[in-house]
């Protein structure tokens, strides 16, 4: 398996592992002398008025660099789920070729860096979502995967700084201060049901999250307040800091930021997922097991030809598409059409 395959399959395992019983451990934030990676939720700096948008920032900062391959100075793979309570999209426009949406913007660090999938956008294979287009539940947080995409040399990490801005939309009876939670072991109890603890892994595919010695995370996290508009904020200030420090990158990162990298052109065209097929099925057990979600990812990066498994081309297209790839992931979450959940 190649690397960036085996990021995805990290990413993709951190959400599966909500379906099945999880042991519980008692984890302890990173030490303040460890070298970690951080990573936060920045909010806008005034009050937002009830009933309209506000774009929210989540960042990274790698740890400092240890002189070893792989390591939190090298987090190629994120998987993230934020709580975001009351709030919703500000758009649920259907997600076009690349997964995303309007509400979702990936900043110009990302050119042909990584990618982000929103593993809820939508209710296909889910029993609710962020954009239920009937009677489902609407989900109180975002699933998303961040994967560094492979190159010659390798998958690459995630870039220090700003990873993705959403939108959400305020409702119009909001008030006082909205919470932005980034669900982790550090809770007590687990994640909402379809949800995961946050999780991160290198380009080995080596799990970063928890440092097995100390039961002490590998990562620090800061949640975010959204201010509604008549509340006087009051922030920490360690808080304001660490969340300042999460989405902007340091000078040395910037600096190594390779300028010649290019955009990735983003296709238009969108296709429908079919449900009479259970995508991601390789053997017709009516079930996706994780075996099968790692062929369809060296499918997608041309590892594997698509004849090993023509049941992730969910599109038509003759290639397996981020939306195949959901789609396969929900079906091992909730099961397939038509047959018991798993």
């Amino acid at each position: 398996m190649n690397g960036q395959a085996a990021c995805v399959i990290a990413a993709l395992v951190g959400l599966l592992g909500v379906c099945s019983p999880q042991r519980v451990v008692a984890v302890d934030p990173c030490p303040a002398a460890r070298n970690c990676a951080e990573i936060g939720v920045q909010v806008p700096t005034g009050a937002v008025a009830p009933g309209s948008s506000a774009q929210i920032r989540l960042g990274l900062v790698q740890g400092a660099d240890d002189h070893r391959a792989g390591g939190v100075d090298e987090v190629a793979a994120l998987t993230v789920t934020l709580g975001i309570g009351d709030l919703q999209l500000a758009d649920c426009s259907p997600p076009g070729a690349d997964g995303l949406n309007p509400s979702f913007e990936l900043p110009p660090a990302a050119a042909g860096r990584y990618r982000a999938i929103v593993q809820n956008l939508t209710c296909a294979g889910r029993a609710g979502c962020l954009c239920p287009d009937n009677a489902q539940p609407r989900d109180a947080y975002v699933n998303l995967l961040l994967l560094g995409t492979q190159t010659g040399a390798g998958v690459r990490p995630l870039p220090n700084g700003e990873l993705l801005r959403i939108s959400l939309h305020v409702p119009s009876d909001a008030s006082g201060t909205l919470p932005l939670h980034l669900y982790s072991a550090l809770d007590d109890g687990a994640p909402p049901s379809g949800a995961a603890a946050l999780s991160i892994a290198d380009p080995r595919a080596v799990d970063l999250t928890v440092d097995s010695a100390s039961d002490t995370l590998n990562i620090r996290i800061t949640d975010g307040e959204l201010m509604i508009a008549g509340t006087t904020p009051q922030p920490s200030p360690s808080v304001s800091a660490t969340r300042t420090a999460a989405v902007t990158p340091p000078a040395s990162a910037s600096a190594t930021a390779t300028a010649s990298e290019t955009p990735t052109p983003s296709a238009t065209a969108t296709a429908t997922v079919t449900a009479r097929v259970c995508v991601g099925d390789c053997d017709g057990s009516k079930s996706v097991g994780v075996n099968e979600l790692i062929s369809g990812v060296r499918i997608a990066l041309g590892a594997l030809p698509l004849s090993t498994c023509p049941a992730f081309d969910c599109a038509g297209t003759g290639e397996v598409e981020v939306r195949c790839l959901i789609a396969a992931v929900n079906a091992a979450l909730r099961g397939c059409p038509g047959q018991p959940s798993q």
